[in-house]
This record gives C-alpha cells, sequence and structure tokens, in this order.
C-alpha cells in the first residue's frame, strides 16, 4: 500500500456501502485500515469513526458513483 509506505506513522481509515467490498479489503488490508460500512451522501465522521476531521482525503472510484 504506497500511502503506508510513504507515511509508515500514519492512521489509514476506509469506508464503503458494500459489504462485498469492505470483506475484500480487510482480507488483503488485514488491522493496517481501520474500516467502516458507510453512505458517502451520508457521511458522519464522528459517528463512523470517532474522527471529527481528517488530514487528507483520497477518493477511488467514488466520485462517479455519488449523485449530484
Amino acid at each position: 500500500m504506497m500511502i503506508r509506505r510513504r507515511y509508515p506513522k500514519t492512521e489509514l481509515f476506509g469506508f464503503d456501502i458494500s459489504d462485498q467490498t469492505l470483506t475484500t479489503a480487510r482480507a488483503k488490508l488485514g488491522q493496517r485500515v481501520l474500516l467502516a460500512n458507510g453512505d458517502a451522501c451520508r457521511f458522519i465522521p464522528v459517528a463512523t469513526f470517532g474522527e471529527e476531521i481528517f488530514d487528507n482525503t483520497v477518493l477511488s472510484y467514488s466520485l462517479s458513483r455519488i449523485p449530484d
């Protein structure tokens, strides 16, 4: 995982609406990333991860899936 190699001390979080995608991600990433089920249109960081803000955000295959 490129982010982890470049920034080894960073905390990584991820969420997806699909349980199947999260299962695949957990199998690949293990404990290196905190993953949760969530809807990007209704994302509440504190409720999902206990964090109010994030320093950086990476979106992968997301923008085309979120309605206007």
